[in-house]
């Protein structure tokens, strides 16, 4: 008896230890699966088309390569198992209950059901054809997914569109089906825009009901809904979760994975510059946000609670502050980079109260004193630093960093020789080159009677703009951007004369006469020059401005048509007017520089390198490249409009020592309210410009 009484106390012993080692197993496994999706980053050599993520960080994506195959592979931070696909695919599901994997065949038209090993298994829906499928949700034996079933852009009745509230309706429709395949019925298509269901099994929809977005809470038993939400200040939304109170979303009327409270409507903007495309690009795991990232062709976690990123990169290279007057003026988004990188910035913007002018010279006279609060520092338009810029005390060399060396190799000789110091070092990288153009529609221009050689010279532009405006003949002309296009094209061609020439006195009194700047029209709009015409400036105002049929030409920048060149078919582009044909087009340039005496030096140098490669890869800088094969991975570099602005960057002058925006700005003030004279105001620009060249 005593035997046995041992032999059950030892079976309940070891059972204890046994569930106690089991129960410490798997709170060891549940931390493993966290750290997996908290770290997780996955990159494919083609383009992420679906994906899904298991809750232990396993990644199953399609993607699509530029040689038009397609791969169905299994990730993780470890292992890329891939294998080609001989069809053409869409959507993806890992079904959590089974442990399979739905995809959407579009060239057999059917969904498939395969295993995580990634081996086929049986089709089911046989038959099924849609245009697209946005997301599935998997709810006890059922599958539902939101699909388009007709192509909206060749049915009768198109995308329906709310000009005031944005929602665009492409026919979207929830469907349901058993696992089995055995059928398919219509659920709903009451307005829904996306669904998202939460791990613990809650599923929310994203609709537009009767003028109103909403969020709101799905039963799928009893298919009734309960608003949650009244999203009306979020807009049209392409992807959305629900963790708690909080909402993550991401939409037409917001840049990037934008986080909210709905208890208290609080906006706190988490991954600015991100743009999702459908639901299924956008997921949650715990309180990560999961986002594919198609430039770099990865995709990785965001902890939305913590602000950790996972992936690989340089790790905690942070601490480091940027210096910039406003995040805006820098032509990529520090926040995705640092997501993507692994780094981690902190932005120093200028105060609301202070000037940027002043800001910025507040900075360099602090780096000139040996200041080590910032370690970079972005100029957006650093023609007026250059002299002050360009010396070792005040910038750090960064010819130590192979990718800046590698890429200065590349640049327009005019930008080597602006960011080379006195001492032969590279003092900063490009980050913007902008500049001013004429696009104009040379057929729209012959039926009018005009040419492009009237577009060269100001004088015979400004006839030409007399007589058109006498005609309503349209074209769109910003008077602030031209007047000082004009300005800078005379200070910069002619820095040796003075300004008692003819030429010049006869355009500033054209350009800057017979209106005042500052005044507000009935309508409470700024004054413009009387034969400008001024173009709203919202994205889709310029798409819709760019292709009207009777535009003849606009003013435009070069880096606001960037990603528009192959979109302006018929179009071509010329220098803005000039005094004379002996003049170069002036652009300017944003450039990042390192402190020498940063706390963080180090640290900023290999950020900038990083910083290279990724501008490379994304090519956002404009035209800094002098080989034209560089810019062939973005640009069909064939087409008309892409070389007519590749050749006048050739031919451009970079705008530096000459010139002296201040003493315009006074000038022009002084000359529209009457207060002086032509003679007069070009007899105190001499006296301006000759004290501060003496400066």
């Amino acid at each position: 008896m005593r035997v046995k009484k041992g032999l059950v106390f030892f079976i309940m012993a070891f059972s204890i230890v046994l569930c106690s080692c089991q129960k410490r197993q798997e709170h060891k496994d549940v931390l493993l699966a966290a750290e997996n999706i908290r770290n997780l980053y996955v990159q494919v050599e083609h383009l992420p088309i679906a994906y899904d993520v298991t809750s232990e960080g396993i990644v199953f994506m399609l993607s699509y390569s530029d040689e038009g195959k397609y791969y169905l592979h299994r990730m993780n931070c470890k292992e890329d198992k891939m294998i080609e696909l001989t069809d053409e695919y869409e959507g993806i599901h890992y079904l959590s209950a089974n442990n399979q994997l739905i995809l959407y065949n579009r060239s057999r038209q059917c969904l498939e059901m395969w295993d995580t090993q990634l081996t086929y298994e049986k089709d089911f829906l046989k038959g099924f054809s849609c245009f697209e499928i946005k997301e599935f949700i998997e709810e006890g034996d059922f599958l539902y997914f939101l699909c388009v079933i007709d192509n909206p852009y060749e049915s009768e009745t198109g995308i329906v569109f709310d000009e005031e509230s944005g929602y665009m309706d492409f026919g979207e429709t929830i469907y349901k089906t058993s696992l089995s395949g055995e059928n398919m019925e219509k659920v709903s298509s009451h307005g829904v825009i996306s669904m998202f269901q939460t791990q613990n099994g809650k599923t929310y929809f994203y609709t537009y009901q009767k003028g109103n977005y909403w969020i709101e809470e799905y039963d799928w038993s009893q298919q009734k809904t309960t608003e949650k939400y009244k999203a009306n200040d979020l807009g049209y939304t392409y992807a959305f979760a629900v963790i708690g109170d909080s909402l993550i979303f991401n939409g037409l009327n917001f840049d990037g994975v934008v986080k909210t409270d709905m208890k208290q409507s609080q906006i706190l903007n988490a991954l600015p510059g991100l743009s999702m495309v459908k639901q299924s690009d956008f997921q949650v795991v715990d309180s990560c946000v999961i986002l594919v990232d198609r430039e770099k062709r990865a995709v990785y976690s965001y902890d939305i609670l913590n602000g950790h990123r996972g992936g690989e990169g340089i790790d905690n290279q942070g601490g480091f502050v940027l210096a910039c007057a406003n995040m805006y003026s820098l032509n990529y988004s520090v926040q995705s980079f640092d997501n993507l990188s692994g780094f981690h910035t902190t932005l120093y913007e200028c105060p609301e109260s202070m000037d940027q002018i002043d800001f910025y010279d507040n900075i360099l006279v602090k780096m000139m004193a040996g200041d080590s609060d910032v370690d970079i520092i972005y100029f957006p338009s650093a023609q007026n630093l250059y002299e002050k810029l360009s010396t070792d005390r005040v910038c750090m060399p960064l010819d130590s960093v192979s990718e800046i060396k590698t890429d200065y190799e590349k640049y327009w000789g005019y930008i080597q020789s602006a960011l080379k110091t006195t001492e032969g070092h590279i003092w900063g990288i490009p980050i913007l080159c902008a500049g001013n153009v004429l696009l104009y529609h040379p057929n729209r221009m012959e039926k009018e009677g005009y040419s492009p050689d009237d577009l060269s010279l100001f004088s015979t532009f400004y006839d030409m703009l007399e007589k058109m405006h006498d005609r309503g003949s349209d074209y769109i002309i910003d008077s602030n951007n031209m007047g000082y296009s004009l300005i800078r094209s005379y200070s910069l061609n002619y820095q040796d004369t003075h300004y008692e020439d003819e030429c010049f006195k006869e355009g500033f009194a054209k350009m800057w006469g017979d209106w005042k700047r500052w005044e507000l029209t009935e309508d409470q709009e700024m004054t413009k020059h009387p034969l400008m015409k001024v173009a709203s400036w919202n994205e889709a105002g310029v798409d819709r401005e760019f292709q009207r049929a009777d535009l003849l030409f606009r003013l435009s920048g070069m880096t606001e048509i960037w990603n528009k060149i192959d979109q302006l078919k018929g179009f071509r582009a010329v220098r803005i007017p000039t005094y004379s044909n002996e003049e170069k087009n002036i652009v300017s340039l944003g450039v990042m520089v390192v402190n020498p005496n940063g706390k963080n030096k180090e640290k900023a140098l290999q950020y900038l390198g990083a910083l290279i490669d990724y501008l490379e890869e994304t090519n956002v800088r404009g035209f800094i490249y002098k080989n034209i094969d560089d810019y062939s991975d973005s640009f069909d570099v064939d087409n008309q409009l892409f070389q007519d602005l590749y050749f006048i960057a050739a031919d451009s002058v970079l705008a530096d020592k000459g010139l002296y925006d201040d003493i315009y700005l006074d000038c022009v003030e002084e000359f529209q309210n009457g207060a002086v004279s032509i003679d007069e105001l070009v007899k105190e620009i001499n006296r301006k410009v000759d004290m501060m060249k003496n400066e």
